[in-house]
């Protein structure tokens, strides 16, 4: 999956834990699952298979989307934390 291509899934709960973890950025993975309103074993099968995919990592318990081959940098502007990936 590159940054130009869509996200591809064979499930629709995949696809939801994707589009809401995208739209928000990292978040608690519990939040996720209470937010879709998921039961607690097949929202972690489900996050395990993106995982698996590469879609997602967790990271200190937020659910983030991962970005295939690139570089987390963190920068500091307005008291604010940015977090962005660099594509290699």
């Amino acid at each position: 999956m590159g940054l130009t291509e869509p996200p591809q899934f064979d499930h629709a709960d995949r696809r939801d834990i994707y589009d809401y973890v995208e739209s928000h950025g990292a978040v608690p993975a519990e939040n996720v699952r209470k937010a879709l309103q998921m039961e607690p074993r097949p929202f972690g099968h489900h996050v395990a298979i993106l995982q698996r995919d590469g879609m997602v990592q967790r990271v200190d318990g937020e659910l983030r989307i991962a970005y295939e081959g690139g570089i987390e940098e963190s920068f500091e502007a307005y008291a604010d934390e940015v977090m962005l990936a660099r594509r290699l």
